[in-house]
């Protein structure tokens, strides 16, 4: 008859001590985590016993996991790098920082998912740090599909800033849903296509006092549907195309339903960029308003 595992000599038990340990490593990363303004960073992040901040718990979160926020409070930055949603439904879930990007996505995978929704990201007076390129509310640099729903970011450089900076395969996929930026100082929404393809879907923004509300460079396609885009002080929305236009694609904005007013330039376009508006949009009260390169009808 085999003798259970304590019964055998101390290299067996050795053995079966590693292999205990290796077991709970393994299960160690949940696929939903909670994080809640009481919490503590030691705990395992369960419902009864939360982590505090979000960089706390995206370690013990597996990939295409969920952090849930269980109250209202200031969770901290984070560095997302792998698949991941991060929800403030039903709270008010702050990510309060100074002197750092709010949450910043640069995963380890081209393809990954990313979800962020109801999240309210403040950079508490960033908006003027570490020079033009500055602190971003979100920083996308690496990624496969990245949503934001229900976001709201002020105090820093730019409040959504994309911008892959490496070629990999296929394009760069962000939809924006309800977002709202303000006192940023430069670009509300900033995607440049340069390294990697970007399409971005945007529907409901309101980007309110910055120096471009919309900003759209080389290799980016923008989709901006219902946006309002008030007190910018250089442009509300610039297409923006550099160097020839047989190497590098073009920066292409499609505008529907849009306000663009209280502006010093409503609409830019340099180097090529194109804006396209389906016919649909209110682009009066700037002290330029600027016009499409070219008008179509909705379909």
């Amino acid at each position: 008859m085999r003798k259970p595992c304590f019964w055998v000599r101390s290299a067996a038990m050795f053995a079966c001590a590693t292999f205990a340990a290796l077991t709970q490593t393994a299960h160690a990363q949940a696929t939903r985590t909670w994080v809640s303004g009481v919490g503590d960073d030691a705990n395992p992040c369960s419902r009864t016993a939360p982590c505090k901040t979000l960089a706390g718990a995206i370690n013990k979160t597996a990939a295409g996991g969920e952090i849930n926020a269980l109250d209202s409070g200031d969770f901290g930055s984070v560095t997302i790098t792998k698949s991941i949603t991060i929800s403030g439904d039903a709270t008010t879930a702050g990510v309060l920082v100074s002197g750092t990007n709010g949450i910043t996505i640069d995963t380890l995978t081209f393809n990954a998912v990313v979800h962020l929704r109801n999240l309210v990201i403040n950079g508490v007076g960033s908006n003027g740090a570490n020079g033009p390129l500055g602190l971003q509310g979100i920083a996308i640099t690496q990624a496969g599909w990245v949503t934001l729903e229900n976001i709201q970011i002020s105090g820093f450089v730019s409040g959504v800033r994309i911008a892959p900076t490496s070629a990999t395969p296929g394009t760069l996929n962000v939809a924006l849903d309800n977002v709202k930026i303000r006192d940023v100082t430069t670009s509300g929404v900033f995607a440049d296509g340069t390294a990697r393809p970007i399409n971005v879907a945007i529907s409901d923004l309101h980007v309110q006092k910055s120096s471009m509300g919309v900003e759209v460079r080389t290799g980016a396609t923008v989709d901006l549907h219902r946006a309002k885009i008030n007190f910018a002080t250089t442009a509300g929305i610039l297409a923006s195309t550099a160097g020839s236009l047989e190497v590098n694609p073009t920066a292409i904005v499609r505008l529907s339903d849009s306000t663009i007013t209280g502006n010093v330039l409503g609409l830019s376009t340099v180097g090529g960029g194109q804006i396209i508006s389906y016919n649909n949009n209110r682009l009066r009260g700037n002290t330029t308003d600027g016009a499409p390169t070219s008008t179509v009808y909705p379909r």
